[in-house]
């Protein structure tokens, strides 16, 4: 359902207001959370996904203006409790994204279309929230290879895992 939702909301036919976006991208995390991580939660498992509130505040408080205060609070209120132990964010600026994603040859989505400054502001959002939340963030240079990427991403959430785990992997 939640990959449904998105669908809708990166078609660039469909024009959809900021508070209406948010609504939507809420909608969808509820029934991720529901669906996906809830279970995976109480089974005892490591949940990964590749978006969450985080991205909700970025994109929707800072990229589209509105109320940090109401969008952290329907945020909290959709995803059920449930928060992220440790988030990625993979830093790059927006012009160098915007020639990676001119390279790959594909039609961008509504949000890729946005524009540069949208774009800045979404990526001030989030290195905002890197600095206000410094012991679940880790901040990575998302010019470097894939590769490198990878292996950071695995080395710190295996820390993060034995840490909560006395040392352990379980």
């Amino acid at each position: 359902m939640s990959e449904r939702i998105r669908e809708i909301l990166l078609d660039q036919e469909v024009r959809t207001p900021p508070v209406c976006e948010l609504m939507l991208f809420l909608a969808a995390r509820a029934a991720n959370v529901e669906m996906t991580v809830a279970p995976g939660m109480k089974k005892g498992c490591v949940v990964v996904g590749d978006r969450f509130s985080d991205a909700t505040l970025a994109y929707q408080a800072w990229g589209r203006g509105l109320p940090r205060a109401e969008v952290e609070a329907a945020c909290v209120f959709a995803a059920g409790g449930f928060a992220p132990d440790l988030t990625f964010l993979l830093d790059l600026d927006p012009e160098r994204g915007m020639e990676r994603l001119a390279k790959a040859g594909r039609p961008r989505d509504r949000i890729e279309e946005a524009g540069i400054g949208f774009h800045r502001r979404v990526r001030e959002g989030y290195l905002e929230l890197s600095r206000e939340n410094p012991e679940r963030f880790t901040v990575l240079d998302g010019a470097v290879s894939a590769a490198s990427l990878d292996k950071q991403i695995l080395q710190r959430a295996l820390e993060v895992i034995r840490d909560r785990n006395g040392g352990q992997l379980q």
